[in-house]
């Protein structure tokens, strides 16, 4: 139609970008999926495990979503990294410890002396400004 203004489109082109991987009618789509959107909130809310659980369910429910694949991703590298960090943290408490090395401690000693001296002399000199 050349008097509408809008481009004459041919129906052989096949669907927009993206639509090609919308679930068929009737399936619904992944964004009205209540269990993608608490799979989300899990995620926002550091709940892995949940998170995890959640996103099996729905990569079955959805087979080849791009979107579920890069959060089952992302999932897996917050799973990583917490699995690492919480390898390399101390069983127990947590407390500062002096070093073992009688070496290390003495300087660390004559370290805080040497401060606690400059601070004494640096207010003596500060106090008999404001007295003179």
């Amino acid at each position: 139609m050349m008097g509408t203004g809008k481009p004459e489109v041919p129906d052989e082109l096949g669907p927009p970008a993206g639509e090609a991987a919308r679930p068929a009618p009737g399936r619904g789509s992944l964004d009205d999926d209540t269990l993608y959107l608490e799979a989300l909130e899990h995620v926002q809310r550091g709940r892995w495990a949940e998170a995890e659980d959640a996103l099996g369910e729905l990569m079955a429910r959805y087979p080849g979503a791009e979107e579920l694949a890069r959060l089952q991703h992302e999932l897996a590298l917050h799973l990583s990294a917490e699995r690492t960090w919480l390898a390399g943290m101390p069983k127990g408490r947590s407390k500062f410890t002096l070093p073992k090395r009688l070496p290390v401690r003495l300087l660390l000693a004559a370290d805080l002396v040497l401060y606690l001296l400059v601070a004494t002399i640096w207010l003596l000199g500060y106090v008999r400004q404001w007295v003179r």
